[in-house]
C-alpha cells in the first residue's frame, strides 16, 4: 500500500500532465490504479455485490427459521449445504477468471450460509450447551474459507465472529481470560499480512484492543491491581506500540503507519485518564512492577533503534524520556499534593500535545496534528471546568464556557488548516524515513 500523501501527489501530476498533453486520460488511470488507487467503477460493483450478498445471507437465514417444520429437515439440509457448496465452487472459479468483486462476495455468501447450516443442525438435534461454541465454529469455518481461497471478505466475516463468540463467553459465562480468542486472532491477524490486507489490519488491530478492553477488570482482579496499574500498563503499551511501529515503518513495514498512529491515539487517552480521572486516588503505587519494567525495557530499546535509525531525533529522544519520568514519577507526586500535581499534569500534558503539533508537521503527518489538536481542546476545557466551576455562578459559567468553546473550535480549526497547507505544499517530501510513514 502505497503511502497516502504520495498517491495525492502523483494524482495531482498526472492531472497536470494530462492536461498539458503528456499522457493520455487511459495512461493517467493506468499509472493510478498500478500505484493502488482503482478506478470507482471496480468499487462501486464489488460494494454492490457484498451488500447483496449480505442480503442474500440474511434472506437464507430468515428462510431456514420460517420454514424450519414445512420442509422435511433432510431436504432443508441438503439444499443448503448444496447452495453453500455453489457458492464456494463459484466463488473460487470467478475469482480465477479475474471477477474478484463477484466471487469475493460468493465466497462470503458460502461462509456465511455454513453458519446457516450450522444453526440448522443445532436445531435439528436439539443441541442447546454452551451455544458460543456454535458461533466459535462458525467462525473456524470462515477462517479456514479465508485460507484456502483465499478471501477477505470470508477473513471479515471471521473477525466480527470471533468478536461476538469471545463477548459470549466473557459476558453471558462469565470466563476470566477467554485466551482461546488470542490463537484465533493470532492466525487471522498473520493471515491479514499474508493478503496484505490493509482493512484487515486495522479490523484486527481493533479486535485486540477491544478484547484487552473488556479483560482489563478480571486482570486487575486476578494480579490484585489497582486502577492506577492497568492505567500504566496501557500508557506503556500504547507508547511502545507507537515507537515499535515508527521503526517498523522506517525498515519498510507496510502497516508501520497505521501501528504508530494507533499507539498515539490510544497513549493520548490514556495519559488524559491518569491524571484526570485517578487523581484522587489516596492508595497510587505501582504493584505491576514486572510488566511494567519490561515494557519499560522494550520502550527504551525501540527508541534507540529509532535514535540510530535518524527516525528520532534528539528532541524526540527527550520527549520520551520526559514521559517516563512523568509516568513514574505520579504515585508519588499525587501522594504529596494532588492539588499542585493535577496542573502540573496538565502543563505536562499540553507539552506533550505541543511536541506532537511539531512532530506532525515535521513529517507533514495530518492525523498527529489532528490527534494532538483535541487533545488539547480536551485539555483546555478540562482546565476550564476544574478551574471555574465553583468561581463563577451557574449561567455566567456556562456562557463563558460556550463562547470559550466556540473560541476554541474556531482556533484549533484555523491552526489545523494551517498545518494541512504546510504540509499541502510540502507532499512531496519522503518523510518515511523519519520513522512515520
Amino acid at each position: 500500500m502505497r503511502n497516502p500523501l504520495y498517491i495525492r501527489q502523483l494524482k495531482r501530476d498526472l492531472e497536470n500532465w494530462v492536461k498539458e498533453g503528456l499522457l493520455s486520460p487511459a495512461d493517467a488511470e493506468a499509472m493510478l490504479e498500478s500505484a493502488g488507487m482503482g478506478g470507482p467503477a471496480r468499487s462501486l460493483s464489488a460494494i454492490l455485490a457484498l451488500m447483496g450478498t449480505i442480503m442474500l445471507g440474511l434472506a437464507a437465514i430468515s428462510y431456514v427459521a420460517a420454514n424450519f417444520w414445512a420442509i422435511p429437515r433432510p431436504a432443508l439440509l441438503t439444499l443448503i449445504i448444496s447452495v453453500m457448496w455453489l457458492a464456494y465452487v463459484g466463488g473460487a472459479y470467478l475469482i480465477h477468471q479475474s471477477k474478484e468483486g463477484f466471487g469475493q462476495a460468493a465466497v462470503l455468501l458460502g461462509a456465511i450460509l455454513f453458519g446457516t447450516n450450522i444453526m440448522l443442525i443445532a436445531q435439528m438435534y436439539h443441541i442447546s450447551a454452551h451455544y458460543p461454541n456454535g458461533v466459535m465454529a462458525w467462525a473456524l469455518g470462515a477462517l479456514l474459507v479465508a485460507i484456502l481461497i483465499p478471501s477477505r471478505g470470508a477473513l471479515g466475516l471471521a473477525y466480527g465472529l470471533a468478536l461476538i463468540w469471545t463477548s459470549l463467553e466473557s459476558f453471558d459465562f462469565g470466563v476470566t481470560f477467554h485466551w482461546p480468542f488470542l490463537w484465533f486472532w493470532a492466525a487471522a491477524f498473520t493471515l491479514s499480512h499474508i493478503l496484505n490486507w490493509r482493512a484487515g489490519f486495522h479490523i484486527g488491530f481493533l479486535s485486540l484492543v477491544y478484547w484487552l478492553a473488556i479483560n482489563a477488570s478480571e486482570l486487575a482482579d486476578v494480579y490484585a491491581w489497582t486502577d492506577f496499574d492497568i492505567v500504566i500498563l496501557f500508557t506503556l503499551f500504547w507508547l511502545l506500540i507507537w515507537v515499535k511501529g515508527c521503526f517498523a515503518s522506517s525498515l519498510g513495514y507496510p502497516f508501520g503507519q497505521a501501528l504508530a498512529r494507533y499507539g498515539i491515539f490510544f497513549f493520548l487517552i490514556t495519559f488524559y485518564i491518569m491524571h484526570v480521572a485517578i487523581m484522587g486516588d489516596t492508595s497510587l503505587a505501582i504493584d505491576a512492577k514486572t510488566p511494567v519494567y519490561i515494557m519499560t525495557g522494550l520502550i527504551a530499546i525501540f527508541v534507540l533503534l529509532n535514535a540510530m535509525r535518524k527516525s528520532y531525533g534528539i528532541l524526540d529522544v527527550i520527549a520520551h524520556i520526559g514521559i517516563f519520568g512523568a509516568l513514574f514519577a505520579f504515585p508519588s507526586a499525587a501522594g504529596v499534593d494532588s492539588f499542585v500535581t493535577q496542573w502540573a499534569y496538565s502543563a505536562i500534558y499540553i507539552a506533550i500535545t505541543i511536541w506532537l503539533l511539531a512532530l506532525g508537521a515535521r513529517y507533514n503527518e495530518t492525523f498527529i496534528i489532528n490527534c494532538a489538536l483535541i487533545a488539547f481542546g480536551f485539555e483546555l476545557m478540562y482546565i476550564y471546568f476544574e478551574a471555574f466551576d465553583s468561581l463563577l455562578n451557574q449561567s455566567m459559567f456556562f456562557a463563558i464556557g460556550g463562547v470559550l468553546l466556540v473560541g476554541l473550535g474556531f482556533a484549533l480549526e484555523t491552526i489545523r488548516r494551517r498545518f494541512r497547507q504546510d504540509a499541502d505544499d510540502d507532499d512531496s517530501k519522503d518523510f518515511a524515513e523519519g520513522g512515520i510513514e
